[in-house]
């Protein structure tokens, strides 16, 4: 189960805290968030401090799908790691 709680609006952008587990059956939802934000000139942050685990489809979207646009707070090492090899790859054009 994953809980998505409205933290705050800091200048243009949307913090959401994340608890729980992120799976596919969610990233409907996190896209929603994201365009709704994203209409309306807004950034968007996800605090990730209580995720306990992402599914492979989770892990995508964050890495390189839509949820790669936004900004996480605290996310497991595991997708920490797979942001950091993404962006790296995008600047050395592979």
């Amino acid at each position: 189960m994953l809980l998505i709680t409205f933290k705050a609006i800091i200048g243009t952008q949307i913090v959401y805290s994340l608890a729980g587990d992120v799976r596919a059956i969610h990233l409907a939802r996190l896209d929603q968030l994201l365009n709704q934000a994203i209409a309306r000139d807004m950034s968007v942050c996800f605090d990730m401090a209580a995720v306990l685990s992402l599914d492979a489809g989770a892990f995508r979207f964050f890495t390189e799908g839509p949820g790669r646009v936004a900004a996480v707070e605290a996310p497991p090492q595991a997708l920490d790691s797979g942001r950091n090899d993404v962006a790296s790859r995008e600047r050395d054009g592979g």
